[in-house]
């Protein structure tokens, strides 16, 4: 039997887990990101009359004094989906402890939400986004990850039908297989089929990559403190086995 705990104390945790995320990542991002962006920004300026670029809608003192609070509000947001998600999906989660579950689904969430789009779109900084392609990129990018949450799951859906086969005498670990086996063969086919991004860069490949790197490792610490912190304020609030 799955130990479980009240929507109430799981949303605490877990909003308590987001902030902490939240405020990481914008720490992480003022002191390694920001300056990446100072540099893709002042190129822009340079290439600003050969092509139109999309104005910002604050200045970038603005941007970077809201950096960090912006962040926490976004750690907050994903804290309070994650206790919607434990409370909704949890019990089709591997594992016993409601901890573990939730470090889980942060872990497939940065998987589906954020590792997966970005091999297709990846991050861009200031210097090579244009009017004509912005609106084009962003649809393709929320779409690719509407459809990367429904690949995850279908595949999920699959290992729980298969469980509740009474004919099918598959072991979890052949359960297992066959579901992420669909789920590879639905990432593949939404790797390809989408459409590529048609962004032209004008930045130097160096601090292309330099920014690429920076973006997904900052999501990777907030994930992963959201998961864990998540976990370890779990193990406080559920009932004794």
């Amino acid at each position: 039997m799955k130990l479980t705990v009240p929507f109430s104390r799981a949303l605490k945790a877990t909003l308590a887990a987001g902030l902490a995320a939240g405020l990481a990542l914008g720490i992480f991002h003022s002191l390694l990101t920001e300056p990446v962006l100072d540099q893709a920004i002042t190129i822009e300026e340079q290439q600003a009359h050969h092509q139109e670029f999309a104005e910002p809608l604050v200045s970038r003192e603005v941007q970077k004094a809201m950096l960090v609070v912006g962040s926490a509000l976004y750690g907050l947001l994903w804290g309070g989906m994650v206790a919607v998600g434990l409370s909704s999906l949890g019990r089709y989660l591997p594992g016993r402890e409601p901890g573990a579950r939730a470090a889980l689904l942060a872990g497939l969430l940065w998987w589906a939400v954020v590792f997966l789009p970005f091999l297709k779109y990846p991050a861009n900084p200031p210097g090579g986004v244009s009017l004509e392609t912005m609106d084009q990129r962003q649809n393709s990018f929320l779409l690719f990850i509407l459809l990367s949450l429904l690949a995850m799951l279908v595949a999920w859906g699959l290992y729980g039908w298969l469980g509740r086969r009474q004919g099918l005498r598959a072991s979890r670990g052949q359960r297992l297989a066959l579901a992420l086996g669909l789920y590879g063969v639905l990432a593949l086919l939404l790797l390809s089929l989408m459409p590529p991004s048609t962004t032209t860069l004008l930045v130097p490949d160096a601090l292309l990559w330099r920014y690429r790197a920076l973006s997904l490792a900052g999501t990777a610490v907030f994930w992963a403190i959201l998961g864990g912190a998540s976990a370890l304020l779990l193990q406080r609030f559920a009932p004794a086995s």
